[in-house]
């Protein structure tokens, strides 16, 4: 996550999708654009199973730590 962080602070907009100025110079493929936009939704989702994950065995270690 780390990584997609500093691209998009240097370059203003996610990796694999076009820019803002590319849009406006070259136009958009609706398709392209859908396909492309799903492929992020899918790795935001895992993503977030993830932190979720981590989330709980990090609220359950915690927990164990309080009640001792």
């Amino acid at each position: 996550m780390a990584e997609t962080e500093s691209f998009i602070k240097k370059n203003g907009h996610l990796l694999g999708m076009p820019s803002q100025k590319d849009i406006a110079k070259n136009g958009l493929n609706v398709g392209e654009m859908q396909a492309k936009m799903l492929k992020t939704m899918e790795e935001m989702t895992l993503q977030m199973i993830a932190l979720k994950k981590e989330n709980d065995l990090l609220k359950n270690r915690l927990e164990k730590i309080e009640n001792n």
